[in-house]
């Protein structure tokens, strides 16, 4: 996997809005400890400082710190032209090498609600989601959780059929997302839906301060790439990344 050169962002601006709601959001949320020990089995590698791919990760992670020290990148989205393109695995496994970086706050948060799949990769089961903040009346404060890696939160997703859309007119994204960015020391990973898959994508992604696009070489077409970054043309895309194992192997390169 290679991470293609970061260009400056021109993204979306959220509302101002006083540090100390996201800093108490974050205080304050209930730790839920996860089995470390099991992730490399599910291809989350940036806790496993010997895996032969991390530096690729690091690479990434270098990249877009520059970007939220320099032009306040505090959100970014991951997306894939198609499904099972690699994204979920590149927001977890960035999300931890961002934390595991001693600078911003991490929070990973996982939009993709047509199949949530972050939290499988934690080993969690999950009965309420984004949705349900998002559609419903349940407070952000119920979803928000502080793992067991140091300077990582994570608000998982639950499996929804119908359009993000249509269900709730995205009325609470810009003061979520603006809650979440408050604080200059917080960074927002937001794992997205394909872009050729919903329109759920772009919805969110406008509202992101910049974009990353996976795909998988020698899988995802020259077509489809070039249709995604067509339909992404009124966000900000940050970089590509350029994603390859052998399942069979279950190895990167």
């Amino acid at each position: 996997m290679t991470a293609a050169d970061v260009e400056p962002a021109a993204g979306a601006h959220t509302p101002h809005l006083a540090p100390e709601a996201a800093n108490a959001l974050l205080d304050n949320a209930p730790l839920y400890e996860i089995n470390t020990r099991r992730l490399p089995s599910r291809r989350v590698i940036t806790y496993d400082d010997s895996h032969p791919a991390i530096e690729s990760y690091r690479l990434l992670r270098t990249q877009l710190l520059q970007q939220h020290g320099t032009d306040k990148v505090a959100s970014i989205g991951i997306t894939s032209p198609n499904a099972d393109e690699g994204k979920t695995l590149t927001s977890v496994n960035l999300a931890i090498s961002l934390a595991r970086s001693s600078g911003p706050r991490v929070i990973l948060m996982d939009a993709d609600i047509s199949n949530p799949s972050t939290h499988t990769l934690f080993g969690m089961r999950v009965e309420k989601g984004l949705i349900d903040f998002l559609g419903d009346d349940t407070p952000l404060e119920d979803l928000v959780l502080r793992l067991n890696i140091p300077n990582l939160w994570f608000i998982p997703g639950r499996i929804v059929r119908e359009s993000l859309v249509e269900r709730t007119g995205l009325s609470k994204i810009d003061q979520l997302i603006a809650t979440l960015t408050a604080d200059e020391r917080n960074i927002l990973i937001v794992d997205l839906p394909p872009v050729l898959a919903k329109d759920d994508t772009l919805a969110l992604a406008t509202r992101l301060d910049g974009v990353v696009m996976v795909v998988e070489e020698g899988a995802t077409r020259s077509a489809e790439i070039s249709r995604s970054v067509d339909l992404l043309r009124q966000c900000s895309l940050l970089g590509t990344v350029f994603n390859k194992f052998s399942r069979k192997q279950a190895s990167y390169y």
